[in-house]
């Protein structure tokens, strides 16, 4: 079951609607930035199209659904229900070992004789890694 932690935000939801309706709508002024006297020959040569309104319709619904998603996750959704318990059955391990040139080199003993550091750290990984195992 889906519970909104602040149920009193959802009320927002309408307010771009509201706003649009209730205030009164902006005055643009229809003043050219650039008078060119092939303006019209510019238009038909691109195949722009002058839909605005669909334009603006959409682009307004397009807002509102986000808004409307945007006030919905700041309602904060919970899940509420019975928890799901996890089986916990073992831990991942990274094991990070140099194998650059420098463990080649024979410094290292196991079992009484002269071995490279890289066999000293298979060797104490592997029984590491079978003691958790």
């Amino acid at each position: 079951m889906i519970h909104f932690e602040w149920q009193e935000i959802l009320y927002l939801i309408p307010l771009p609607l509201l706003l649009r309706y209730l205030l009164p709508p902006v005055r643009r002024h229809q003043e050219a930035a650039l008078k060119v006297p092939f303006y019209q020959d510019l238009l038909s040569f691109g195949g722009v199209s002058r839909r605005v309104g669909e334009q603006s319709w959409a682009m307004f619904l397009l807002l509102l659904l986000t808004w409307t998603l945007l006030v919905v996750a700041a309602a904060r959704p919970q899940w509420l229900g019975e928890p799901v318990v996890l089986p916990a059955s073992g831990r991942d391990l990274m094991l990070a070992v140099d194998t650059s040139g420098s463990m080649e080199m024979t410094d290292m003993s196991l079992n009484g004789r002269p071995v490279d550091r890289l066999t000293v750290v298979k060797s104490v990984a592997g029984d590491f890694i079978e003691r958790r195992v």
